[in-house]
């Protein structure tokens, strides 16, 4: 699946932008991992959105405990 196919996907799956559905995932505290498997996407695609979108997760010691 190209890059912006996963971006089409976000968006029709939860009727928000991108940006803003790693966003919400990463202020709940939530890893990378995590979020990127909840998303259906690999780490690599994950990353390269969050950089994009200048979305920032928190380090693993601040993370919720279900997430280290």
């Amino acid at each position: 699946m190209g890059y912006h196919n996963v971006e089409m996907m976000l968006r029709r799956e939860y009727n928000e932008p991108p940006s803003k559905i790693l966003m919400d995932y990463a202020k709940a505290g939530n890893s990378k991992r995590l979020t990127a498997g909840s998303l259906g996407i690999n780490r690599q695609t994950l990353d390269r959105l969050a950089r994009d979108y200048g979305v920032t997760f928190l380090p693993q010691a601040q993370q919720r405990d279900c997430c280290r």
